[in-house]
């Protein structure tokens, strides 16, 4: 009996969040496990909005894994921090339409609420990430 082999497809992932952030770290370790086999991977890891906005600008993202608390914009506060990266996400979909898994631990009702609209799926971390 012959099994067919598939062809690798490419799957590019940018993960927003703190480049040595254990999380980040785990991510890529894991889905490098999990999906090595079928895909092609190739990873993308930025803390920096206008970095994240760039590398999308210029190269394909299939799919978008953002920390939003550790996304920094350079500027203002934590209130600050908040707005930029929900803008993050919704200038993401609104140019790119690509999927979207926001992480936070942000835990403020508006902001969550506001997290489950720009985004394709969104998980809370009550402890933090």
């Amino acid at each position: 009996m012959h099994t067919l082999k598939r062809e690798k497809r490419d799957l590019s992932l940018l993960i927003g969040a703190w480049v040595d952030d254990a999380l980040a770290i785990a991510l890529q370790e894991y889905l490098n496990l999990d999906l090595s086999d079928r895909y092609n991977l190739s990873f993308k890891i930025s803390e920096n909005a206008k970095e994240i906005l760039d590398f999308s600008r210029d190269n394909n993202v299939d799919i978008y894994i953002l920390v939003l608390n550790n996304i920094d914009s350079l500027e203002g506060d934590i209130m600050d921090r908040q707005k930029n990266a929900l803008n993050l996400c919704s200038e993401i979909q609104l140019k790119y339409a690509k999927p979207i898994i926001a992480l936070s631990g942000f835990h403020e009702e508006t902001f969550v609420k506001k997290a489950q609209l720009v985004s394709n799926f969104f998980l809370f971390n009550a402890c933090g990430i």
